[in-house]
């Protein structure tokens, strides 16, 4: 109860920290940062960096992400690490050495509304300075920039709220995002509490109890709530009305049609009987391991019985004799049953009706289509022949090994042959008619050693070596010799699924050529462009061009304000992608305002591009007709 305890006093001092830091500063609409506490970390979605030496550094990666919603820096085990969240979810307390905090959601457009939601307006040269000065200022909740190209040059207007949006091509907005929105103030409990407020109908994960009136229990709990219709793992009794038992239970609720392994008995109307047990039930066919007799209308017996039951067609091991009607005959049996068409191993003669004869037999039986083993000959009416005859009987379809000649209806021929049967798909090596033929027989899919070309049926998945320039329909691959394509199905220039799967970009706005609009690739944004539909894999066509940009013709181009361009080169090698950067730049001094990865993957005959949405409008993606660094 002490850690139940702890987690309480915790979450409570959470929400006192906060509530104090409201009532401290009445005007305040919104806390970014709070110390002791983290956010609630998922390794699937959110972004670990080790090496930040402080909060303010953990901040600044939060702010050059594009997806990052709040932060949470660490010192932990001598090591400095900050925690950059795409998604806030609820904060958990983390001792002395931590700090947590919050960005800002972008809004699309500029914020609007009644005079008095304007708190202020101030002068700064990035929409990032605006930004902090939103959060410095207590009544600030939102905030609207204008950028160079507008009237608003670089003014940064604070607003207590942004409840209307008004479009806007010049200028950049967000919402602060306030940590008292991620506290649950109800009857609700942190994550990794281990307890529960009173009035919860539910309890935590790692909780080793359950809540009054809950209708279920948590892991590890030893017991059940009253109305439960289970009953926990570890319990070693059920709830009035289960039909079923705990594992480790010693016996079965009423109403049972099984028993707990160790049972001793089995619940009436059952129709099976527990491992140990030495009966078994009225009704059941079966009898337990051990059992010395075997129910009436038992079709078995059991091991260790001397006797087989009335109707039994089979024996006990050990049985001397063999019932009437059986079809076989016990082992060391010198005989066999009347209608037998087998005899027992050692018998010197074979039943009546036999097709078959016993080992060592000289003779093999009338009507036997077989011979014994040894025989150089074979009965009339035989559709096969023994080992070492030099003749096939009449009828036959195959022939014996070293004979010259094959039987009428041979699909094959044997080795040596100089000519094959009538519908043969082979040819005989020997055969030298064919060596330097280009066909084989009819119905052939092959062709014979030495030949230059290909059998005429195009069934043929392969080609000779010699000479070939073809590979037939089918082929998954090309000749080595003269051959200057590949055939369809061709594995040895591989390509990856994005080479038969893309979106076209071919708007002819987007050429570096074109001249200024404020076309953005955002797929929600008001200006998206024309041939835009969000991120996913791109082929460049005209009149677009055939390449994404990999120089810059200088900003406002593309039908864009900031122009993106490849700052990586296109490879060489068919079939593989790559990782790049592309470059996003608004003005004309300095470097990049912002950088965004993409793959590049080469397709032979084009290229493909995995683009993904810039987020900040407008920005776009350049397109050329000729690259730069070919």
């Amino acid at each position: 109860m002490l850690s139940s305890h702890k987690s309480s006093v915790k979450m409570n001092t959470l929400k006192t920290v906060v509530s104090l830091f409201l009532l401290c500063n009445p005007v305040l609409s919104c806390v970014t940062t709070i110390d002791r506490y983290a956010w609630v970390f998922d390794a699937n979605t959110d972004t670990l960096i080790s090496g930040i030496s402080t909060p303010e550094k953990c901040l600044e990666e939060c702010i050059k992400s594009d997806t990052c919603q709040g932060y949470t820096w660490q010192h932990q085990n001598f090591v400095d690490i900050c925690l950059l969240m795409k998604k806030l979810r609820s904060l958990e307390y983390c001792g002395d050495s931590c700090s947590s905090g919050t960005t800002v959601e972008n809004v699309a457009g500029g914020c609007t509304g009644a005079a008095d939601h304007i708190i202020d307006e101030v002068t700064t040269t990035t929409v990032q300075d605006c930004w902090k000065t939103c959060v410095q200022e207590p009544q600030c909740t939102s905030f609207t920039w204008f950028n160079q190209s507008s009237m608003f040059k670089e003014t940064c207007f604070l607003f207590s709220s942004c409840s209307e949006v008004q479009d806007c091509i010049s200028c950049l907005s967000g919402r602060l995002l306030c940590i008292e929105d991620y506290i649950d103030w109800t009857t609700s409990y942190p994550t990794g509490s281990s307890s529960y407020p009173t009035g919860s109908t539910s309890y935590p994960t790692g909780s080793s109890s359950y809540s009054t009136g809950s209708t279920s229990y948590p892991t590890g709990s030893s017991s059940y709530p009253t109305g439960s219709s289970s009953y926990p793992t570890g319990s070693s009794s059920y709830p009035t009305g289960s039909t079923s038992y705990p594992t480790g239970s010693s016996s079965y609720p009423t109403g049972s049609s099984s028993y707990p392994t160790g049972s001793s008995s089995y619940p009436t109307g059952s129709t099976s009987y527990p491992t140990g047990s030495s009966s078994y039930p009225t009704g059941s066919t079966s009898y337990p391991t051990g059992s010395s007799s075997y129910p009436t209308g038992s079709s078995s017996y059991p091991t260790g019985s001397s006797s087989y039951p009335t109707g039994s067609t089979s024996y006990p091991t050990g049985s001397s004799s063999y019932p009437t009607g059986s079809s076989s005959y016990p082992t060391g049996s010198s005989s066999y049953p009347t209608g037998s068409t087998s005899y027992p191993t050692g018998s010197s003669s074979y039943p009546t009706g036999s097709t078959s004869y016993p080992t060592g037999s000289t003779s093999n039986p009338t009507g036997s289509t077989s011979y014994p083993t040894g025989s150089s000959i074979y009965p009339t009416g035989s559709s096969s022949y023994p080992t070492g005859s030099s003749s096939y009987p009449t009828g036959s379809t195959s022939y014996p090994t070293g004979s010259p000649s094959y039987p009428t209806g041979s699909s094959s021929y044997p080795t040596g042959s100089t000519s094959y049967p009538t519908g043969s798909t082979q040819y005989p090596t020997g055969r030298p008619t064919y060596m330097s033929s280009s066909v084989g027989p009819t119905g052939s899919s092959q062709y014979p050693t030495g030949s230059s070309g290909r059998p005429t049926y195009y069934s043929s998945t392969s080609y000779p070596t010699a000479a070939s320039s073809q590979y037939p329909s089918g082929s998954t691959s090309r000749p080595t010799d003269s051959s200057s394509s590949y055939p369809t199905q061709s594995s040895s220039v591989p390509l990856p699924a994005q080479c038969s799967n893309y979106k076209l970009l071919d708007d002819v706005t987007r050429s570096v050529n074109s001249s200024h609009n404020y076309y953005c690739d955002e797929s929600s944004d008001r200006y998206t462009s024309p041939d835009w539909v969000g991120t996913g894999y791109y082929r460049v066509v005209p009149p677009a061009g055939n390449f994404i940009a990999d120089y810059s013709n200088g900003v406002q181009r593309c039908g864009t304000n900031t122009v993106g361009y490849l700052m990586d080169q296109h490879h060489q090698e068919a079939g593989r992608e790559i990782n790049a950067s592309v470059c996003f730049k608004g003005t004309s001094n300095g470097g990049c305002d912002r950088t965004i990865d993409v793959k590049i993957t080469n397709c032979i005959d084009f290229y493909v591009y995995y683009l993904i949405d810039v987020f900040l409008c407008s920005s776009r993606y350049c397109s050329t007709e000729k690259l730069y660094y070919p």
